[in-house]
């Protein structure tokens, strides 16, 4: 079967012809944290990747080992940046693949500061109205379609948040364009379970991991717009920026004390410590 294909107005060998990721987002991505040239999380990371490929019966390469991705990284030499994991599956077909192989990517890039430290100011953010996430499995997982995070950071930017709260089919808050969410409300930690179409955020492991280690009591339950006004804290959390404190959404005004009292643990449990999750 012969192919003809055109990129912006101009004619390619059909070698050229877009991958599965570029067609139809079949395929995922993980987004690694370099410190101070140690990647903390990595096992973690690879662990969720090699998970997500079994569900969505992709092939995993032999080849794509920690053992490789430290090799890539010590030929970059960046000490502080974010290496990016792709997966994808290849062969012919449409929403039907004809086979299971798999082809994958590393890329790497250098950060002027350091990642994972959090941020002293509190972030301004708002709510995201115009699409819903549902819930399932699918939604758990980092793959190469990413549509509604893409329109919900424009809307942020678009008004001037640093970030929005983007929530799920049935009404309550489930995540942000680009991190899970915590509340802190009468001495819990509370976030929303995965069954409802969280991610499944490396940091949301991590945090959880913590606050079991530090005797906090933490619940995974729906977070209502009711919950917000009653919370102390609302935090967001992911696997390059860390624990970011919010200052207000609407008109929810929070505080930051357990969020920095979180950030320092984690500093002094993995960052610098050549200590692996």
């Amino acid at each position: 079967m012969s192919q003809k294909l055109w990129i912006n107005g101009v004619e390619f060998d059909e070698s050229y012809w877009p991958d599965r990721a570029r067609r139809y987002g079949d395929g995922l991505f993980e987004s690694v944290a370099i410190f101070e040239g140690e990647m903390p999380f990595i096992h973690a990371h690879i662990r969720r990747m090699i998970q997500d490929a079994s569900y969505l019966d992709i092939k995993w390469p032999e080849e794509l080992t920690v053992e490789t991705i430290f090799e890539r990284a010590a030929d970059a030499g960046i000490k502080n940046g974010v290496l990016n994991i792709w997966l994808w599956r290849t062969g012919e077909g449409k929403y039907l693949p004809f086979n299971i192989g798999s082809d994958w990517g590393i890329g790497i890039t250098e950060l002027d500061h350091k990642p994972l430290e959090g941020t002293e100011r509190g972030l301004q953010v708002g709510f995201y109205h115009e699409n819903q996430k549902p819930p399932g499995r699918l939604s758990n997982i980092k793959t190469c379609n990413s549509l509604l995070y893409i329109q919900a950071a424009r809307q942020a930017a678009k008004l001037g948040f640093d970030d929005v709260l983007i929530k799920g089919t049935d009404g309550t808050v489930l995540e942000s364009s680009n991190s899970n969410i915590f509340i802190y409300l009468e001495g819990q930690l509370i976030t929303p379970p995965l069954a409802l179409g969280a991610i499944n955020g490396i940091m949301r492991f991590v945090i959880l991991k913590l606050a079991a280690d530090e005797n906090v009591h933490v619940v995974e339950r729906p977070i209502h717009l009711d919950d917000l006004q009653e919370a102390s804290e609302l935090w967001l959390t992911n696997a390059v920026q860390g624990i970011r404190w919010v200052r207000d959404c609407d008109d929810y005004m929070f505080g930051n004390l357990e969020a920095l009292r979180f950030q320092a643990r984690m500093n002094k449990e993995f960052l610098g410590a050549n200590k692996l999750l």
